[in-house]
C-alpha cells in the first residue's frame, strides 16, 4: 500500500518547513524564465506564492560550466534547434551573478517561499550552499555524472534527483553514489525529458517502480501541458510535483510555450489538493458522513406473516427490508429458532427485545 503521508512528511522535512499538508509538495520551476532579470524573478516568486505553490526552483550555473564554447557558438551539429545557432548571448543574459543570487535568496525570505535551485557546476553548488538553500536538485542530464553527484552529496544536504532519459542501471548507480557518501536524504523525481511531454509518454507507472526499487520518496517532474498528469501522479502517491512556470506563454524564448502561467499553477495546486482529498485513507470502515444513512438505507429483519407469542422462528417467517433500524440481516441465523415473546403483525421490523 502506498504510504503517501509518510513519504510526504519525509519529503516535506527536506524543505525545512513546518507547514505540512497531506498532499504532494508543488514546486514552481522558474528555471531561466526570468530572462536574467532579478525583478522578473522576484515577480515570479510572488505570483508562485499567490498561486499556492510550496517552493520555487531556479537553475544556477556559470557561463563556462555546462556547454563547450563550440556548442554555445553553434559550431557543432547537435540536432538541437536552440544550439545550432549562436546561443552565447542568451546564456550570458540568463547567467546571474553571485550578488543577484543573494538578492533572490533575500527575496525568498521576504516572500516566505522556499527557494531551491539546480546547480550545473561545482562553483554553483558552493554558491547555493553558502546561500543555505534547503536542498539540491540535480537535472536529468547529470544522472550519470557520478563525480558531480558525489560532490553535491558531500554537502550532506537533501538531494532531489531527476531521472529523465535514464535507465534503471543509471538511476541505481546515482542513488548508490549518493548513499556511499553517507547521504540518504534523497527524493527521486520521475521525469520524461520531452518538452512538452505528450500525455501518452508521461509513463506515470514508473513512480510505482522507482519506489519499489529504492524505498525512497518519489516525485514527478511534470512536462505535460495541463493538470491531468499531476492529478494522476498524486493518486499514485508521489511526494512532490515540479511544474515549469512562466509569466507569459507567448514569450518566444525556449520553453515558455509549454509552461504554466500563474493561473495554471493555481489550478494545478487545487487539482492536487482535490486528488489528495479524494484519496482519503486506506481504512476499510464507514465514514462519519455515512453513519446516518446506515440506518435509513440498509435493511432489517422483518416478518413475512403474523406471529403469536411463543412461536418458534423459522426461516420462512422472515425477510429483510428497509429501514435498517432493527436486527440486521447478517443476524438471520441467530434469530432462527428463537421464541417470540409477543404477538406481531406481518411486515413488522423485529428487535432483539422481541425474543426470550
Amino acid at each position: 500500500m502506498i504510504n503517501i503521508t509518510s513519504d510526504l512528511k519525509k519529503a516535506w522535512s527536506y524543505l525545512n518547513t513546518n507547514d505540512y499538508r497531506n498532499r504532494p509538495i508543488v514546486v514552481a520551476e522558474i528555471g531561466n524564465n526570468h530572462g536574467g532579470d532579478v525583478k522578473i524573478a522576484k515577480e515570479m516568486m510572488i505570483k508562485a506564492k499567490e498561486a499556492g505553490v510550496d517552493a520555487v526552483k531556479f537553475q544556477t550555473f556559470t557561463e563556462q560550466g555546462v556547454w563547450t564554447s563550440d556548442a554555445i557558438d553553434g559550431k557543432l551539429n547537435l540536432k538541437i534547434a536552440t544550439f545550432n545557432t549562436n546561443r552565447r548571448k542568451y546564456i550570458q543574459q540568463v547567467t546571474l551573478s553571485s550578488e543577484e543570487w543573494y538578492e533572490i535568496a533575500e527575496a525568498s525570505a521576504e516572500i516566505n517561499i522556499p527557494f531551491i535551485s539546480t546547480p550545473f557546476d561545482n562553483e554553483s553548488v558552493d554558491l547555493l550552499d553558502k546561500l543555505d538553500t534547503p536542498c539540491f536538485k540535480t537535472a536529468s542530464m547529470d544522472i550519470n555524472n557520478l563525480p558531480f553527484l558525489k560532490y553535491i552529496a558531500k554537502k550532506n544536504k537533501p538531494m532531489i534527483i531527476s531521472t529523465g532519459m535514464s535507465t534503471e542501471r543509471e538511476v541505481s548507480k546515482a542513488v548508490k553514489t549518493i548513499q556511499d557518501e553517507g547521504n540518504d536524504q534523497i527524493i527521486i523525481l520521475h521525469c520524461t525529458s520531452m518538452y512538452p511531454t505528450p500525455i501518452h509518454s508521461a509513463n506515470l507507472s514508473r513512480i510505482y517502480k522507482l519506489r519499489e526499487l529504492y524505498g525512497l520518496p518519489v516525485g514527478f517532474s511534470d512536462h505535460t501541458v495541463g493538470e491531468d498528469a499531476a492529478y494522476l501522479s498524486t493518486a499514485m502517491g508521489c511526494c512532490m510535483i515540479e511544474k515549469h512556470m512562466t509569466l507569459d506563454k507567448e514569450n518566444p524564448e525556449l520553453e515558455h510555450f509549454m509552461c504554466a502561467e500563474p493561473q495554471d499553477l493555481k489550478n494545478l495546486v487545487l487539482s492536487v489538493k482535490n486528488a489528495s482529498l479524494a484519496l482519503g485513507d486506506n481504512e476499510i470502515n464507514y465514514l462519519k458522513g455515512e453513519e446516518s444513512r446506515r440506518g435509513t438505507t440498509r435493511r432489517s429483519i422483518v416478518t413475512t406473516q403474523c406471529l403469536k407469542t411463543g412461536d418458534i422462528i423459522q426461516e420462512s417467517m422472515l425477510t429483510a427490508k428497509r429501514p435498517g433500524i432493527g436486527i440486521p440481516p447478517d443476524q438471520f441465523s441467530k434469530v432462527i429458532g428463537k421464541k417470540i415473546n409477543k404477538n406481531v403483525q406481518m411486515d413488522t421490523t423485529l428487535f432483539w427485545e422481541d425474543f426470550d
